[in-house]
């Protein structure tokens, strides 16, 4: 008998859990959490681009990291942000 298998060698990078589409609503404060993992390469960076003026986003150095933004009534629109997970041991995997 005979097998056929796949294997990958090397860093491998990280994986970035679903986030999907989120809403808010003036007046609130829209806070969630984002995960990440790497299975071979210890704890991964999080950031993200496109924060809109008031938002926050903290890495917390465990592969999770916090948005929080209290939103206003002259916030209103759409905002498309990108959130990236780095591989901590080579800055090229993403």
């Amino acid at each position: 008998a005979v097998a056929a298998a796949d294997y990958t060698v090397g860093n491998q990078a990280p994986v970035l859990g679903s986030i999907g589409p989120r809403a808010a609503v003036a007046g609130a404060t829209l806070s969630f959490a984002v995960q990440a993992s790497d299975a071979d390469s210890g704890t991964p960076l999080l950031s993200v681009d496109g924060l809109p003026s008031g938002a926050s986003f903290l890495d917390q150095g465990d592969g999770s990291g916090q948005l929080t933004w209290p939103v206003s009534a002259l916030d209103v629109g759409v905002y498309n942000l990108t959130f990236t997970a780095t591989d901590a041991a080579d800055s090229s995997l993403k």
